[in-house]
């Protein structure tokens, strides 16, 4: 019931759905400071949330770490011609 009334309220605490909905923003710290600080207090005191940003923010600096690839010329067209056929 107590839960119930603050999400009416918008002070509930975030979820482990919110969190991984907002994982990407909350690594790259472009969340409102209120989301921020109910994230890391979601994530104190939940292990598997707490795995999934370590995981995906381990997985973000090895993909850092690849070199750059330019692609060939005329790809990106040749990519939206597809698409577009496709839709």
């Amino acid at each position: 019931m107590f839960r119930l009334l603050k999400k009416i309220l918008g002070k509930a605490e975030v979820d482990c759905i919110e969190v991984r909905k907002n994982a990407s923003d909350y690594l790259e710290q472009s969340l409102p400071s209120a989301k921020l600080t109910a994230i890391r207090a979601h994530l104190a005191g939940c292990g598997p949330c707490l795995s999934f940003i370590d995981t995906l923010s381990a997985t973000v600096a090895l993909l850092s770490r690849l070199p750059q690839v330019t692609p060939p010329a005329g790809f990106r067209e040749s990519v939206m011609r597809r698409v577009q056929g496709e839709g």
